[in-house]
């Protein structure tokens, strides 16, 4: 969460350099396989991200706040067809921040699509 903090609030070189130690420290499995999403997504490599965050989805990972966070990756990277289908399993596993989707800036450009705007609707009607 330390790495992830420090790239919300613009720290994105500590944040990269964070997760690269993360990285270092961790035998490979879904900690690392998250901390080299996130630093791909930040690095701005989005084959990097896409691939870590497929092995992810394809794996047991289905906790929906995890989840979220490979969405927020998926929309930093403009993969704007993978991000609304993994926010649906988000938003169906009980996790309604509602808040967060409306406001955190790597969900900008999914905004627009009617789909992402649905489950923000159904997110903020669940949290309530």
């Amino acid at each position: 969460m330390r790495s992830y903090s420090l790239a919300s609030l613009g720290r994105e070189a500590e944040a990269i350099e964070a997760f690269r130690q993360l990285e270092e420290s961790r035998p490979p499995g879904l900690e690392y396989q998250t901390a080299m999403a996130c630093r791909f997504a930040l690095e701005g490599d989005r084959e990097g991200c896409v691939r870590a965050t497929e092995r992810l989805l394809s794996s047991r990972f289905h906790d929906p706040e995890g989840l979220f966070f490979l969405t927020l990756y998926y929309a930093r990277v403009g993969e704007n067809q993978g991000a609304p289908e993994v926010l649906q399993r988000v938003v169906d596993g009980g996790f309604f921040c509602s808040t967060t989707m409306e406001r955190n800036p790597w969900f900008a450009p999914l905004r627009e699509q009617t789909r992402f705007r649905e489950l923000v609707a159904r997110a903020t009607a669940a949290r309530r």
